[in-house]
């Protein structure tokens, strides 16, 4: 059994005091009284009383550590080592990308850059993907999560493996009573976008296995998990890096989860099917805020609807196209005036394509009316040469 030798390698004030009460109620210690001010005993069947420091602004809080970490590591047949890795992420989630079958010598500088990259894009898609399920997202990231990615932060890697540990910000434990009686209240984004990410790996797995034995809808079923042309993409590019790899989440003590931990594996017969994937989200991607100018063709409004709908003739990419779009009760009526005089009309919103042409989000911009047509009764005039 390895013995940690604490030194500048090992400091062990990295580890909280919300880290150490966490493992030890879940190495099956519970507390059964405080000591002096700043202290509290622990103690279980089977295991011997423990003092666990509330705070590390003891002067003895680095030796305080020390015991605790050679106690566990007697008491669970572990070494101090892995005891001491696993308490300094013990109060975080976190995010183990493993290259399988990796030389152990290590991947090559250019492959290791490519696995950073990839795994940087599916944190990127999850965290797009919390509040506004789409088939695809821009490739940059916005302020929220750009945010999230600054504070995510690289972990030890195991000696004989290859893999990325990305390990999150602290996550707090749930703290009762001081909101109304079920509400939970938003836990972190970090623990958000991790539980996401293990939902939309999980889906995009399964996606896969039913698009490989002949559902040729199995992704479209899944966007509501998150799963996106950016995460596909991510996938597949991975692959290419390293052939195979697996997903797996180990979460935080201070909050217990039932969130899938993995592991989730993929390998180079993913990688077809997955770019396939997100060929086809990013086609069903409506382009954002596109102007279209054309004819009205149709109108229906149910006498119970303020909104209506409007058929526009209009030209995309010198194709010509027939888009539907829903305007509101202001715009419809516009609409129905312009249909009438025979005007043209300006329309903005998110255009997706498909077999069926659609402008989500329509407004209604311009008017642009016809010219006036001559008028043959009137004699022509003539011009002297």
């Amino acid at each position: 059994m390895a013995t940690l030798r604490f030194d500048d390698r090992y400091p062990l004030r990295a580890i909280t005091p919300i880290a150490l009460s966490s493992y030890a109620r879940s190495a099956g210690w519970d507390k059964v009284g405080t000591y002096w001010e700043y202290s509290d005993v622990y103690s279980g069947e089977g295991r011997p009383e423990i003092i666990v420091p509330r705070t590390d602004i003891l002067d003895d809080y680095a030796m305080a550590v020390s015991d605790l970490i050679d106690v566990f590591a007697r008491i669970l047949e572990r070494d101090e080592i892995s005891i001491y890795r696993d308490l300094t992420v013990a109060d975080s989630d976190v995010m183990r990308v493993r290259a399988i079958d990796a030389d152990p010598d290590g991947l090559p500088f250019e492959k290791s850059y490519a696995m950073l990259n990839h795994t940087r894009g599916m944190l990127t898609s999850a965290a797009n993907s919390l509040d506004d399920d789409r088939p695809a997202y821009p490739t940059t990231a916005s302020g929220i999560v750009a945010d999230y990615l600054h504070r995510i932060r690289l972990g030890h890697t195991e000696r004989g493996s290859f893999a990325l540990v990305l390990v999150s910000a602290t996550i707090p434990p749930r703290l009762e009573g001081s909101l109304p009686d079920g509400e939970d209240g938003e836990v972190s984004i970090e623990r958000r976008v991790a539980e996401r990410l293990a939902q939309s790996l999980s889906a995009a797995r399964s996606a896969a296995e039913r698009a490989a034995s002949g559902d040729t809808a199995a992704f479209n079923q899944v966007t509501a998990s998150g799963v996106s042309a950016n995460l596909c993409e991510s996938i597949a590019g991975l692959i290419e890096s390293v052939t195979a790899f697996d997903v797996s989440f180990s979460w935080a003590m201070t909050r217990p989860t039932e969130a899938n931990r993995g592991p989730v594996s993929f390998a180079v017969g993913d990688a077809p099917l997955l770019k396939e994937a997100a060929r086809i989200f990013r086609i069903r991607e409506p382009e954002r805020n596109q102007r279209l100018y054309g004819f009205i063709y149709r109108l229906a409004r149910p006498q119970t609807d303020i909104a209506g709908t409007i058929g526009l003739k209009t030209s995309v990419a010198k194709n010509e196209r027939s888009v539907t779009a829903i305007l509101s009760d202001r715009d419809y009526m516009r609409a129905v005036e312009a249909h009438k005089a025979g005007d043209m009309v300006a329309l903005e919103g998110d255009l997706e394509r498909g077999r069926r042409w659609h402008l989500h989000n329509a407004r209604l911009v311009e008017v642009i009316q016809a010219p006036p047509l001559p008028n043959l009764l009137e004699e022509p005039t003539h011009s002297d040469y």
